[in-house]
């Protein structure tokens, strides 16, 4: 018994080094990327975006403030027209 069960070990392992040398010896197919480098662009450019959406939310409050303050030279940089 002990004899059966080492002879197939040794067939497992023979046959197992034959596939590794067959996969050694040919060449593979290669498979498609899911997440790798084009995933990393695709997220640059969507944070590159939201940036750029920040920056111009920012201009335009800032555009904003400037046009609801008053100024007049002679007075002053800002006048309180609250009362």
């Amino acid at each position: 018994m002990r004899e059966a069960s080492h002879v197939a070990q040794a067939a497992q392992g023979s046959e197992i080094a034959k596939r590794s040398e067959e996969l050694a010896r040919t060449v593979n197919e290669t498979k498609e990327l899911e997440d790798g480098l084009e995933a990393v662009k695709d997220e640059e450019q969507k944070s590159e975006k939201h940036a750029a959406g920040e920056r111009k939310e920012a201009q335009e409050k800032d555009e904003q403030e400037k046009q609801n303050v008053f100024s007049d030279p002679d007075l002053g940089n800002k006048i309180d027209l609250s009362g």
